[in-house]
C-alpha cells in the first residue's frame, strides 16, 4: 500500500497508525543539508515508532553518512574533525537520539552515493561501527585538523551505488540480527591495474601521492600495495561530483581540497 503524505506535518499517531502494519521500517527521509529539519524530521519518526507496543514495533534501517563511524578503536569520528562537522552533525544528533530508543535499529553509514549499476554486495566491504577503509595507525595522535585530510583520503573508498546500499538493507531484514544496534559501513573493494582486489591497504601515503589505485566505480582512491602486480595506475584526476548525492557533494570538494 501507498501512503501520500507529509510525514513531517503528519500526527505521531498516524505515522505509528502506518508502521505498525509493516515488519521493517527503511527510513531515508530527510537531507543533512536541511539541517535542523533533518533533526526534527527524524525525531518525529523515531517518536512515532517509540509509541508503538514494544512487542507490535516494526525493526528499523536509518540512514546516516560514513562521518559517524569510529577512525578507530578510540572512537573519534569524521563529524569530530573541523570543517565536516559543521555538515555532518545532524548525523550526530540523530544517532544520539536512536541510540536512547529501544527499537530494534541498524544505521546505514555510507559516503557519498551515486547513480550507477550495482556491484554487488560480494564485492563490498561491510564494517560494523568503524571506518571500512583503513586510516593510517599514526592518525589517532594527531590533532584534529591533521586528522581531517587522513579522513577525507579516505572517503572515495566509501562511495557507493544507491543499488548497493538498498541491497545491503533488504539482505538484512530480520529482527535482532547481526546488525542490530550498530552503525555499519559500506566501500567497495580495492583493484590494483590488473583488476585484482588487494583488500585494505597495506600501506599510506600522504595527500600529495600521485600514484592512486582506483576503486571499481573508477574513482581516485590512495596507493595501496598489491603483492601480485607491480603496476600503478598514475593519474593526477579529481573525484567528480557528477551523479554524486547531494548530501555527497561537500564530502567531494574538501577530497579534492586536500589533494594536490
Amino acid at each position: 500500500m501507498v501512503y501520500e503524505l507529509d510525514i513531517a506535518k503528519a500526527s505521531t499517531s498516524a505515522l505509528a497508525n502506518i508502521f505498525r502494519t509493516n515488519d521493517v521500517v527503511i527510513d531515508t527521509a530527510g537531507f543533512v543539508s536541511e539541517k535542523q529539519s533533518f533533526v526534527d524530521l527524524t525525531d518525529h519518526i523515531v517518536a512515532s515508532l517509540e509509541s508503538i507496543p514494544e512487542g507490535k514495533r516494526p525493526f528499523c534501517w536509518f540512514m546516516a553518512g560514513a562521518a559517524i563511524l569510529d577512525m578507530d578503536e578510540h572512537g573519534r569520528r569524521g563529524v569530530d574533525l573541523p570543517l565536516a562537522k559543521r555538515t555532518y552533525w545532524p548525523h550526530r544528533v540523530n544517532f544520539n537520539r536512536i541510540c536512547q530508543t529501544t527499537l530494534d535499529w541498524r544505521i546505514l553509514c555510507p559516503g557519498p552515493m551515486v547513480a550507477q549499476s550495482p556491484l554487488g554486495l560480494d564485492r563490498m566491504r561491510i564494517s560494523l561501527a568503524q571506518l571500512p577503509a583503513q586510516m593510517p595507525t599514526f592518525s589517532r595522535f594527531l590533532p584534529k585538523a591533521l586528522a581531517l585530510p587522513f579522513f577525507l583520503y579516505r572517503v572515495p573508498e566509501m562511495i557507493i551505488s544507491y543499488a548497493d546500499a538498498a541491497a545491503l538493507m533488504l539482505a538484512h531484514t530480520t529482527p535482532n540480527d547481526e546488525m542490530s544496534y550498530h552503525r555499519v559501513g559500506l566501500a567497495c573493494r580495492l583493484v590494483c591495474a590488473e583488476g585484482k582486489s588487494v583488500g585494505q591497504p597495506d600501506q599510506f601515503l600522504l595527500p600529495s601521492a600521485r600514484s592512486m589505485f582506483v576503486s571499481e566505480y573508477g574513482l581516485t582512491l590512495s596507493q595501496a600495495g598489491c603483492a601480485n602486480c607491480s603496476r600503478l595506475i598514475a593519474t593526477s584526476g579529481r573525484a567528480s561530483s557528477t551523479n554524486v548525492s547531494s548530501a555527497g557533494r561537500l564530502f567531494l570538494r574538501l577530497y579534492n581540497n586536500a589533494s594536490p
